[in-house]
């Protein structure tokens, strides 16, 4: 072997290059390196079919090479065809062992299964080396999110940080995580790094939002949540700080929206299904609330604000039987339950239907805000 594949897909490329590599090809068809570089590019630009073209001209003998089969293997990645790039890339394992880039693709495919403890196994041998790529930390970072390993992450971040080797990819990634570990100083500098080389940084913009959002500074996190939807429109996180944002701003069609959008990417997550209730009551929705409401209670029952506000729904609905026996269930669970005091509060005459759903939503975002700052964690665990 003379050549290890140690690279994995290529980034974007410009369309006008592979027109002009491609009339260089027409001209000089055996050349294996221009064909190559065309590869990449078509492959960098989105064009799967021309990449599979490039390849099937390829001759026999350069189709078996080492650097045609991971570029193979990258064709198959780009088209999720998981099982086929797996076995692509444990065969070059097998031939001519490890190397980076061959771990970093098979981590990838790892962690779009959900194994990150495969992920972590593949990546640590090379994650601290000088010339690892950027792309490949970001990925074992990520993998570390999901399962919250939060300690190991940030310390190795961190140590990165110092011997100047976390780019910005990482960097974005590493400010996300350590808003939910709560490590608020490191936020800002590495989602600001990263988005100074890389403006449209998904994580960082996400980071950076939430942190706007605990500091009520509504309209900065919606920025923020614009842009980050822009690149990733099916990132229900940042559709969910999206309607909180818009509730705070008191839009509150565009926070139904936004939380509609938010619970069909991450359905498990209970804080965005009681913001969506709120926005519905907000709107005097009450059918629509009571549905979100019966989720959230579907996802833990014994949490307590799920019956405190299916408490204010069938108070709206004249259920006061079924409204008090709910608030009863809110403080067994817990006797500091506020939407339990606001239901009671309703119920003794002490609240008016749209003084009690105004200060409810502010209790809402006031909540949010104590998550967000990691004060609280009572309303679910995050989805990504």
């Amino acid at each position: 072997m003379t050549e290890t594949p140690t690279s994995h897909t290529a980034g974007a490329h410009d369309e006008a290059r592979l027109e002009r590599l491609l009339g260089y090809l027409a001209s000089d068809p055996g050349n294996d390196a221009l064909r190559a570089d065309a590869f990449d590019t078509a492959l960098g630009a989105g064009d799967r079919a021309q990449a599979q073209a490039l390849f099937d001209g390829a001759l026999p003998e350069q189709q078996l090479a080492p650097m045609w089969r991971f570029r193979l293997g990258n064709l198959a990645l780009a088209a999720h065809d998981w099982a086929r790039a797996k076995t692509l890339f444990d065969d070059l394992r097998a031939e001519f062992g490890d190397n980076p880039g061959l771990a970093h693709n098979l981590a990838y495919i790892a962690f779009q299964s959900g194994d990150f403890a495969r992920v972590d196994a593949l990546l640590s041998p090379w994650i601290d080396l000088v010339d690892v790529d950027d792309t490949t930390r970001a990925l074992w970072l990520r993998a570390a999110h999901h399962a919250s390993m939060f300690r190991d992450a940030l310390a190795r971040a961190r140590q990165w940080q110092a011997s100047n080797l976390l780019g910005p990819q990482a960097a974005g990634v590493a400010s996300l995580m350590a808003v939910d570990a709560a490590a608020f100083a490191d936020v800002a500098p590495w989602a600001q790094f990263a988005l100074q080389h890389l403006p449209e940084q998904h994580e960082a913009l996400v980071a950076l939002g939430s942190m706007a959002l605990g500091n009520q500074q509504s309209d900065q996190a919606k920025q923020c949540f614009t842009a980050a939807l822009r690149t990733h429109p099916e990132d229900g996180r940042a559709w969910s700080g999206m309607g909180f944002a818009l509730l705070a701003l008191l839009d509150s069609e565009g926070a139904r929206s936004a939380f509609a959008r938010a619970v069909k990417h991450m359905p498990s997550h209970i804080g965005t299904w009681h913001g969506k209730g709120w926005a519905a009551l907000t709107t005097n929705d009450v059918a629509q609330a009571r549905a979100d409401f019966e989720h959230a209670l579907s996802l833990d029952r014994n949490f307590a604000d799920s019956h405190g506000a299916m408490a204010v729904v069938n108070y709206f609905e004249r259920r006061e039987d079924e409204a008090r026996a709910a608030v009863a269930r809110a403080f067994g669970l817990d006797r500091g339950c506020l939407t339990a005091k606001f239901a009671q509060a309703m119920l003794d005459g002490e609240l008016s239907d749209v003084e009690a759903v105004k200060r409810m939503s502010g209790m809402v975002l006031a909540r949010q805000a104590r998550v967000l700052r990691g004060e609280s964690d009572a309303l679910g665990t995050t989805e990504q």
